[in-house]
């Protein structure tokens, strides 16, 4: 019967190559025949991995006890070897292999066997021991060793013993010498053993010459003690210039061995740079500290520690090649990032261009409302796209937070646009809730202000499996400073303390059981720290388990310019929500809007309280379609027949995914207005005012036809986008050529140039780019046509490369169709019928001031001279502007600009206000190339102002 057995890695079923353990058996006849065979075989990848673990284990010990300078052996309980390092080698002047395996007596001989006899057998019967001997090392120096013996437990039982020896012999000499050469070796003692220390007397001859100098200049110590300088273990180039820069310094001549030791004569000590040389003629840097040996207010010598520095140059050196390689590979990267930002947003310029298209079909109204969020939402996914590819700006530290003017509504509304429907699927309650003390506009970052919130908002809703997620916004005073508070809360299931010191650190997650995971990468958090202290503020986290987590960030508030509030005549609202949290901040949304709020809880309190209103009669009510007595729009409906001729606005609320049920209701005529929750203050007062006004906002499409049709060259390479832009401008009664490339765009115009009325041109192109064909446009060709380029990115920099080429106007990608029709507008014009309603239809300017004007005869007549008197100063100032800039007065431009911007915007205006702010801003700060550009826009959008006045007057004029 013959057997075998062995390992080998086989490729499974799977493809993965993997460890198995075969065994086989053969037998056999007597003549030697074979017989039968069987075997077996079995999964060894565990086995073999902790084999290997093992070996790295041992590795790893083996060379953590090779670096001890004390001698390490240990011996099993046959007495045999089983591992020793290399200290013990070295002194007993063997290689491993003469002592692995071997006796302990064939090791260390009879003689010294015989001696520590009783102490080897101590610790076989499990008994330490510490014994000091004196023995003659292979040199022949008398050494003295202290040799710890330690028995090795294990189940019971001793399975060996350890042995550790030290060498005492430096000691046991020191106990021997005069209390000068204590102090001296008190120096050597307090040092490490890597760094050479040299002692010497007053005149700087060498008492002492540590191991570690030894080790490190090749010299034996007895070569060196007894000499009379140590000058030859240093450059005497070094030596010369030291001794002129100590000469200069002291104002008398220093040399010798004074140059070393000079500066601690007075006390002290001194750390300086020098070279060593070491025997071999090699140049070894180190720092070295010389201090006096003192003893009773006497100098006896001198003691000199030197460090090898070379690892640290070597290491520096390293690290500012790895630097710079670091530094190509990010220019390298930030080079790749922004070659590919083009290639990545044209897909999403694709979809939200076909959204465009879409937007002017016929919709219904859920499906307008869920066509509005998508589009809110690729235009923050699109936002967020293009943070995502400047992300390697905020590693390297370049990314800066932008200052600028935003609207808080507008970023939250974006927030509840995007968490809305992940919340409703959850069947969460979603809770926005703003203080009304917190202005409504602010100067900051909106975009990593969206970001922090988008990352802090989706984490709780992904995390919590009912309940609520309410994120609120406060105003607090710390320090005497006004901070904007921003909190998200949910009611999942909290996290552990120990989490909670390392959550925003990178890459950390909870564990795997599913109680909570932050993200997929472990990132969000900490980019969310980063953006915060970014911003100036301050993050943080409190949380329980079983209670839920509360994430809030700090950011230092900074109202933007004093402007009119935005206070509607709400009066007294009923807000009806079975959440508390709902109830809270609805009532805060009415209080900022300038309402007076009351909150009931159910559909009976809400009727209880419609009837013992009092005087005060309720101007509105907001209610939950989900109420726990009822709903929503049989509240409406009950109203409705309670009180028929009553003047209320009823408004009705409900999660995304109720929305559509909501609509099919019978019964929807009795709500003035449908909200998704969660309601912000902004979109509530758009829906009260349209409650009240009776009438929806005009869409986009309808402003097309106000537009003179006119033919149009696009230059477009892309077929998607050739397609939208196509859409659009068609859409607009525009006749469209297009062509693919900047060199046919050339051509097509050298031979039909006069033919079309404007170019709408891409950047970013094959065989000829965008600018360099809006550069033979207007150079060889020498048409003046209106050219308009597109591009995804559009900083300062890209637009003034834009004007420089020779194009006119620019717009974003993705095309927006307020800003397409307003291009075309302001190079195109508008046709004659629409002209006069124009003002109007494009909302320029304020609600406010139309319904004065609609009012009564004689407010129409003071809205006449208010119109005139913005015709009459508002271009002469522009003129005035332009000359104070064109002359670089720049203080003169933007106060000049300021007051600009103050009259306009009590005609609302809202584009050119934020124009014109814009470029004040611009002035203030001296970024001339971008206010050059900002000119030109605000230029623009000022004609297209005065022009709807001159329409508005001619209309409203008997």
């Amino acid at each position: 019967m013959a057997e075998a057995g062995w390992d080998c890695r086989i490729v499974d079923g799977e493809g993965r190559l993997r460890w198995f353990r075969l065994f086989a058996r053969v037998e056999r006849d007597e003549s030697g025949r074979a017989l039968r065979a069987d075997g077996l075989c079995w999964d060894a990848g565990n086995l073999q991995e902790g084999q290997a673990e093992l070996r790295r284990v041992r590795e790893e010990l083996q060379t953590v006890l090779d670096a001890m300078p004390a001698m390490v052996s240990y011996w099993d309980g046959n007495l045999h070897n089983v591992f020793a390092n290399r200290a013990y080698l070295d002194w007993m002047g063997l290689e491993m292999a003469d002592v692995w395996g071997r006796h302990l007596r064939h090791v260390i001989g009879d003689e010294r066997y015989r001696a520590n006899q009783p102490y080897i057998q101590g610790a076989l019967n499990g008994v330490a021991s510490l014994a000091e001997r004196c023995i003659i090392d292979l040199s022949g120096q008398e050494r003295h060793l202290l040799a710890h013996y330690v028995p090795h437990w294990q189940q019971e039982r001793v399975q060996g013993f350890y042995v550790f020896v030290t060498d005492i012999t430096l000691l046991k000499q020191a106990q021997r010498e005069r209390q000068e050469v204590q102090a001296r070796l008190q120096g050597i003692i307090d040092s490490a053993s890597d760094f050479a220390i040299i002692a010497t007397d007053l005149r700087g001859e060498i008492s002492i010459f540590s191991a570690g100098a030894e080790r490190m200049l090749g010299y034996r110590a007895d070569e060196m003690v007894g000499l009379a300088s140590p000058m030859i273990l240093y450059l005497p180039e070094e030596v010369a210039r030291r001794e002129r820069e100590l000469s200069e310094e002291l104002g008398r001549p220093v040399s010798g061995f004074d140059v070393f030791v000079e500066k601690t004569r007075g006390g002290g000590s001194i750390t300086q740079e020098w070279t060593y040389l070491h025997k071999d003629g090699r140049r070894i840097p180190v720092s070295l500290v010389t201090t006096g040996i003192w003893q009773d207010g006497w100098l006896y010598g001198f003691v000199c520690i030197a460090k090898d520095v070379r690892a640290e140059k070597e290491a520096t050196r390293m690290l500012e090649s790895a630097k710079e390689e670091a530094e190509r590979a990010s220019r390298a990267k930030s080079e790749f990032v922004a070659n590919m930002s083009h290639e990545i947003r044209t897909p999403m310029n694709g979809v939200l261009g076909m959204l465009e298209l879409l937007s002017n079909t016929r919709l219904d109204g859920v499906q307008r409302s869920y066509l509005d969020m998508l589009q809110l939402s690729c235009r923050s996914l699109m936002s967020i796209l293009n943070d995502i590819l400047d992300f390697s700006k905020l590693e390297a530290g370049k990314l800066e937070a932008a200052r600028a003017r935003y609207d808080l509504d507008e970023v939250l509304g974006a927030l509840a646009a995007m968490m809305s429907m992940h919340a409703a699927r959850k069947r969460l309650e979603l809770v926005i809730a703003v203080d009304p003390a917190v202005p409504a506009a602010l100067v900051g970052d909106a975009l990593r202000l969206q970001q922090v919130l988008v990352n802090l908002a989706g984490n709780a809703i992904k995390f919590t499996a009912e309940g609520e997620v309410a994120v609120s916004v406060g105003r607090e005073k710390r320090d005497g400073r006004d901070w904007l508070l921003f909190a998200v809360r949910d009611t999942g299931v909290g996290m552990e303390a120990p989490l909670l010191r390392t959550i925003f650190d990178p890459f950390i997650q909870a564990d795997s059981s599913n109680t909570r995971r932050f993200g997929g990468t472990g990132l969000g958090l900490t980019i969310s720290r980063r953006l915060v202290e970014l911003m100036g503020g301050e993050i943080g986290v409190e949380s329980r388990p079983g209670e839920g987590s509360r994430f809030w960030f700090a950011l230092p508030l900074e109202p933007a310019d004093k402007e009119p509030s935005a206070v509607l005549p709400l009066g007294r609202v009923l807000v009806a929500a079975d959440n508390a949290s709902s109830r809270r901040a609805l009532c805060w949304h009415v209080a900022r809007l300038g309402g007076l709020p009351e909150a009931v809880a159910g559909a009976q309190e809400a009727m209880a309280a419609l009837e013992g209103e009092g005087e005060t009669a309720f101007a509105g009510a907001l209610l939950d379609w989900r109420l726990p007595d009822g709903n929503g729009l049989d509240l409406c409906r009950e109203i409705r027949c309670r009180w028929p001729g009553r003047d209320i606005v009823l408004i009705a609320m409900a999660s995304a995914d109720e929305l559509a049920g909501l609509e099919r209701e019978e019964g929807r005529a009795a709500l003035d207005g449908v909200l998704v929750k969660p309601v912000i203050a902004g979109v509530l007062a758009d829906a009260w005012m349209a409650a009240r006004a009776s009438k929806r906002a005009a869409r986009p499409a309808a402003r097309a036809g106000n537009l003179k049709p006119a033919r149009i060259l696009l230059v477009e390479d892309n077929p998607i986008n050739q397609q939208v832009a196509c859409g659009l401008l068609q859409q607009a009664g525009m006749q469209v050529e297009t062509v693919e490339n900047g060199r046919l765009a050339v051509e097509v115009l050298r031979e039909r140039g006069g033919e079309y009325a404007l170019v709408l041109m891409d950047r970013q192109m094959p065989e000829m780019d965008g600018d360099t064909a809006a550069a033979l446009i207007r150079g060889e060709l020498g048409l003046q046509l209106p050219i308009v380029a597109m591009s995804a990115g559009l900083s300062p920099a890209e637009r003034s490369e834009c004007l420089r080429a020779g194009m006119d106007e620019f717009i974003a990608k993705p095309i927006q169709l307020d800003r397409l029709y307003a291009v075309l507008d302001r190079y195109l014009g508008q046709s004659e019928a629409p002209a006069r309603a124009a003002a109007a239809e494009e909302g320029l300017f304020s609600a406010e001031l139309m319904r004065l004007a609609a009012s009564s005869p004689s407010a129409l007549e003071r809205v006449r001279k208010l119109m005139q008197m913005l015709l009459d100063t508002s271009e002469p100032e522009w003129e005035r502007i332009q000359a104070s800039l064109e002359q670089g007065l720049r203080e003169d431009g933007a106060r000049q600009l300021h007051a600009l911007r103050g009259s306009v915007g009590s005609f609302g205006a809202a584009e050119l206000v934020a124009r014109l702010q814009q470029l004040e801003l611009a002035v203030r700060e001296g970024r001339r190339q971008d206010w050059q550009a900002l000119l030109q826009e605000a230029g623009g959008e000022l004609r297209r102002v005065a022009g709807a006045a001159r329409a508005w007057l001619v209309e409203h004029t008997a």
